[in-house]
């Protein structure tokens, strides 16, 4: 349920519930106090709308397990826009029918440290962009569409530690940048079309 303090409501934990609907376009601009909003493992359909640009103190996102489709809105790359106080650290919206492409405008986000978009229908490329989360220590893009090659970008994810982009269209060979990724503990590249050499790079992660 909700967490309130001095009278307004602060976190909104709804998940696991057998909510229907979908979100309506202007009511999350409505939610200024939120910082936790939580959603997961329900029923919910619909799109996310576009005004989520416009949330300004958020800082976890958990749309999970859902039934919601249409794509990424680039409004995303908005949020906390109006703050230099709060920034997002959390988005997580696998397990729905997401399509379309991940938004370059995800690399706005910089104080991300956990994405999960697994388990959609997202189709095209990486963003090379992605690489400028510095602190993003959890990037889940698994059981997609998404085909090209991964970026040498992401590389300079120093604080990545999970690491999965398996069972997508990946082609391409595996950038020798990913063996910066010093703190990493699972790297998941599986069932995907990659080819070429291992890279000796990859040794230095242990």
């Amino acid at each position: 349920g909700p967490t309130c303090s001095a009278g307004r409501v602060t976190s909104l934990h709804l998940q696991s519930n057998n909510l229907r609907g979908s979100i309506q376009n202007g009511s999350l601009g409505l939610l200024s106090n939120l910082s936790i909003i939580d959603i997961s493992w329900n029923e919910i359909s619909g799109t996310i709308p576009s005004d989520v640009g416009s949330i300004n103190n958020i800082e976890s996102i958990d749309l999970s397990h859902n039934q919601i489709s249409g794509s990424l809105p680039r409004e995303l790359g908005l949020i906390n826009s109006g703050t230099w106080v709060t920034q997002l650290r959390e988005l997580r919206a696998s397990h729905n029918r997401l399509s379309g492409i991940i938004p370059q405008s995800l690399a706005d986000l910089g104080g991300l440290t956990a994405l999960a978009l697994q388990n959609n229908r997202l189709i095209g490329t990486l963003p090379p962009g992605l690489g400028h989360l510095s602190l993003l220590a959890a990037l889940h893009l698994n059981s997609n569409m998404l085909t090209g090659s991964l970026p040498p970008s992401l590389g300079d994810l120093s604080a990545l530690r999970y690491f999965e982009v398996s069972r997508c269209s990946l082609s391409g060979i595996i950038p020798r940048s990913l063996g910066r990724l010093s703190l990493a503990t699972s790297l998941h590249l599986e069932f995907n079309q990659l080819s070429g050499s291992l890279p000796t790079e990859l040794g230095r992660l242990s």
